[in-house]
């Protein structure tokens, strides 16, 4: 998996991701939601810092013996 730039695709509405922002170089669980005025915003504080995302990857198996 690889980082993707918000300028190239957004991820589905409601798909949670991990997010990459600019402010304090931190990286965040959070999901795009459509807003009333028909942009897009993500679930996090300072969402405007978003530059790219990347799904999450898949859960670990856990050992059933």
């Amino acid at each position: 998996m690889s980082w993707i730039s918000i300028d190239e695709s957004l991820p589905r509405y409601g798909q949670k991701v991990l997010i990459y922002k600019t402010k304090h170089s931190a990286i965040e669980l959070a999901w795009l939601t459509h807003t009333n005025s028909g942009g897009n915003h993500w679930s996090v504080d300072y969402s405007h810092y978003v530059t790219h995302w990347m799904p999450l990857p898949e859960p670990p198996i856990h050992d059933t013996e």
